[in-house]
């Protein structure tokens, strides 16, 4: 039989994948992936397009997996696996490394007033 309260699943996964293509600021050029750079330093007034720059390209994998330890007070412990790889023609960056954490939620039910 149903009930109106539902427990969560033990388990839980969440994947995630990012794959990206932008232009990158060169040479002291301001294409517009900087935000903080001053607008008045940009390549051009007009005609600019997207991924105007160098081209670089952008791959990003999160795994994690987690598990509840106490559903009624959301206590959730979790490991993963993060891998960051920029690439263009001039350089190539990459990051991973793995993770673990606990999180919770614990809310007050009661009012002051």
């Amino acid at each position: 039989m149903p009930t109106a309260y539902s427990v969560p699943p033990a388990y839980k996964n969440k994947n995630l994948k990012l794959l990206s293509e932008y232009g990158k600021d060169t040479a002291g050029l301001n294409f517009g992936k900087d935000i903080f750079k001053s607008y008045e330093t940009r390549f051009r007034e007009y005609d600019n397009t997207v991924s105007q720059g160098l081209k670089t390209n952008l791959y990003f994998v999160d795994f994690n997996a987690g598990y509840f330890v106490n559903p009624s007070a959301n206590l959730h412990f979790y490991l993963g696996y993060r891998y960051r790889n920029e690439k263009n023609d001039e350089e190539n960056q990459k990051l991973s490394y793995f993770y673990v954490g606990i999180r919770t939620s614990i809310e007050n039910f009661y009012y002051d007033f």
